[in-house]
């Protein structure tokens, strides 16, 4: 496992502890709305983007696990170097043999690898309160992570990890680029010419999205005038979600 600087290093230890945040009063509630909408107003090119991938055994929350987490920060165009996490998570489940030939995770590989509730409070910690998620079909791992807090007991911390604050690079894209109706971020920036990195694990599809996400937004602001987080959203809309399992097997 690799983590930024600044963050403990987790094997098979219990996971750190993430302090306990009180019920909110109705003050503290308004003082949320206030900083949401302050969040909105900030200039696109002055945001911190948390650029958000997991590996998963499956596509349903319920009962599937992860197998790899990775997270990192950019602001400025530029990545903050220690501001990054990736590590594999041992799924504590058999690795389906087609997940397997998808990401190239073996059992063998997550054997001696953190456990979800040894990686979660590091992820929750590192995101922060309100962060601006960008990933490809990020909804996925969005719905991923809040159901994983659940499960282990962390479900108050569910809140940094929410669609109003999120981008999907295959939203925007097809808002973008109205032909584009299927394919990866890394199959995006191959058919635009800009650079693509394998697939499939999290740190290059972290990497890819990225990649296209600013690209879009470069776009966006040159040629439709956006300027803020807000105006992102609202052309943005709905974010697209995966289909249901039985429909299909990975998130291309």
């Amino acid at each position: 496992m690799k983590i930024g600087s600044g963050l403990p290093v987790v094997g098979n230890r219990s996971a750190p502890q993430v302090k306990s945040e009180p019920r909110q009063p109705e003050k503290a509630r308004a003082s949320e709305g206030a900083e949401q909408s302050r969040l909105l107003n900030t200039l696109l090119d002055d945001a911190t983007y948390t650029v958000l991938d997991c590996e998963m055994t499956g596509l349903d929350p319920d009962r599937d696990a992860l197998l790899e987490v990775a997270v990192r920060k950019f602001r400025h165009g530029r990545e903050l170097k220690d501001q990054n996490f990736q590590s594999l998570v041992n799924p504590g489940q058999p690795i389906p043999p087609d997940v397997t030939e998808l990401t190239g995770i073996r059992d063998k590989d997550v054997a001696n690898a953190p456990s979800v509730q040894a990686i979660l409070p590091i992820l929750c910690r590192l995101v922060g309160p309100h962060p601006i998620l960008v990933g490809d079909f990020v909804d996925l791992d969005i719905q991923f992570l809040r159901k994983k807090l659940e499960q282990v007991g962390l479900g108050r911390f569910k809140d940094r990890f929410n669609q109003a604050n999120s981008f999907c690079t295959r939203t925007l894209a097809r808002k973008v680029f109205p032909e584009v109706r299927s394919g990866s971020a890394g199959w995006l920036a191959f058919c635009m010419g800009w650079p693509k990195l394998p697939e499939h694990r999290a740190d290059n599809d972290i990497r890819n999205a990225y990649t296209v996400f600013s690209r879009l937004v470069t776009q966006l602001r040159e040629q439709r005038g956006l300027r803020t987080l807000a105006e992102l959203c609202r052309f943005q809309g709905p974010i697209l979600t995966m289909p249901k399992p039985e429909e299909g097997k990975d998130k291309d």
